[in-house]
């Protein structure tokens, strides 16, 4: 179940149906789906000009022409690419930032795990010495584990 994000006692719906469309696996489309044909719009917009089937589409769909006319006119509007453009730049940094963190932390888990995997290697090596009856002081100064960490054991 979905629910608001600042009010998580509110529901969106108890309906919800979700689908996920793949557009590198449209090749063509079904002349008789309104679906497949704006898909294939969506897919091919602005990558082909002289792409016979999508002149087809947009002569044969009003709906779908005025979306490639808006798309025009965005492409010819110097501030709107501007503010995309400032936009997509922020996001690649944001996401650029969010990627160095993340390696970051990996590297700060894995250092830290690999301390911790020593520390607990010295701790058993300095339990079996002090069990075979090596006095504290020359357990820590082999081990390097404090007096008051060993008198614990």
């Amino acid at each position: 179940m979905l629910r608001e994000f600042s009010d998580p006692e509110l529901f969106l719906s108890d309906h919800l149906v979700m689908h996920y469309l793949e557009l590198p696996e449209l090749k063509d489309y079904n002349k008789g789906k309104q679906l497949e044909k704006w898909l294939y719009y969506l897919k091919n917009e602005g990558k082909t000009e002289g792409d016979e089937a999508m002149k087809i589409l947009l002569k044969e769909n009003p709906e779908i022409n005025k979306a490639h006319d808006k798309y025009v006119a965005f492409t010819r509007d110097e501030e709107l690419l501007d503010a995309y453009e400032a936009h997509m730049k922020w996001q690649r940094d944001y996401n650029s930032g969010i990627e160095s963190a993340r390696r970051e932390g990996e590297a700060k888990g894995r250092e830290e795990g690999r301390q911790e995997g020593q520390y607990l290697a010295q701790l058993a090596m300095a339990e079996k010495m002090l069990k075979k009856g090596y006095d504290i002081e020359t357990v820590s100064e082999f081990t390097g584990i404090p007096v008051s960490d060993l008198k614990k054991i």
